[in-house]
């Protein structure tokens, strides 16, 4: 997609992860209801939006240390982690690690 836009043509891709499309789009275009509701780069959609909400199933042995490496790298704010090992977030940046 990318070689085709440097080229000059336009692409029109479609997802609902910002982080999917993030590396090859120049614009976005955000929709509700069938309506134009945000439109610009993926960091000012991104901004507006307010993020992502991550969240992963987790042994239960495993949790505290993915608690600790999500405070540690920064990656957002925790926002539950249940018993049954549901760990979620939200994040304005996607994880790396």
């Amino acid at each position: 997609m990318r070689a085709y836009a440097d080229r000059g043509g336009s692409v029109l891709a479609t997802s609902h992860i910002l982080a999917d499309i993030e590396a090859n789009a120049d614009r976005v275009v955000a929709i509700g209801s069938g309506r134009v509701v945000r439109r610009g780069s993926v960091a000012d959609i991104r901004a507006l939006l307010g993020g992502s909400l991550v969240s992963l199933r987790l042994p239960t042995g495993e949790v505290d240390a993915v608690i600790d490496r999500i405070a540690q790298a920064d990656l957002g704010q925790l926002h539950t982690s249940d018993p049954g090992g549901v760990t979620t977030w939200r994040t304005d940046r996607p994880a790396s690690w």
